[in-house]
C-alpha cells in the first residue's frame, strides 16, 4: 500500500511539473534564473515571412538592438478546437531544448476572436559556457481579427539563463 501511494503522489508531482511547464508561468522566480533577451516576433498571417526583433538591453524598446523585417520563416499550422487555437512551436536546429517540439495551446476565453497563452521550455546551449542552460517563457497573442496586419500573431520570448558557478 505503501508502494502505491508513493507512486500516487510521484505520479500527481510529475504531472503537475508537466502541466506547469507546458502552460507557462511567466518570470522564474527561482534557482537563479536571470533575464538576458527579450525576442519580439510579429507575422501578419499572410506572408511567407515574419520580423524579428531582439530587446537587449529589456527596456521594450526595440531601438539601438538587433533584428529584421520579413526575415524569420513562420510556419505555423492553425488548427482551431472550440475556443482554442493549437500549434506545433519547433524549437530551432542546434538548440536542444526539452521537448524540442511543443504543442501551443491558446485560449480564446470571452469569444472576441482573440487568442493568448504562453508556453516555458528549458534548453542546453552549449556555445556560452557562461551560460549553458537557458529557459524561455513564450508569451502569445494571435488577433484573428486583424489577419493581414501586423497584430496578427506576435510572440515575446522572455529568455532566461542559469549562469555557470
Amino acid at each position: 500500500m505503501k508502494k502505491f501511494i508513493t507512486g500516487l503522489l510521484s505520479l500527481a508531482l510529475v504531472l503537475t511539473v508537466a502541466t506547469v511547464v507546458k502552460a507557462g508561468q511567466g518570470t522564474p522566480e527561482s534557482e537563479g534564473w536571470t533575464p538576458y533577451h527579450d525576442v519580439y516576433v510579429t507575422w501578419d498571417g499572410v506572408s511567407v515571412l515574419g520580423d524579428w526583433w531582439v530587446d537587449l538591453d529589456l527596456d521594450g524598446d526595440l531601438d539601438e538592438n538587433y533584428g529584421c523585417d520579413d526575415c524569420v520563416g513562420v510556419d505555423y499550422d492553425f488548427e482551431f478546437k472550440g475556443k482554442t487555437l493549437q500549434f506545433e512551436e519547433v524549437y530551432v536546429s542546434g538548440v536542444e531544448a526539452y521537448p524540442q517540439t511543443h504543442h501551443v495551446v491558446l485560449n480564446d476565453s470571452d469569444g472576441d476572436g482573440v487568442y493568448e497563452g504562453s508556453i516555458t521550455a528549458r534548453y542546453d546551449y552549449e556555445a556560452s559556457f557562461a551560460c549553458p542552460v537557458r529557459m524561455d517563457v513564450i508569451e502569445y497573442v494571435v488577433d484573428t481579427n486583424s489577419v493581414g496586419t501586423d497584430d496578427y500573431f506576435n510572440y515575446v520570448e522572455n529568455e532566461y539563463c542559469l549562469p555557470a558557478e
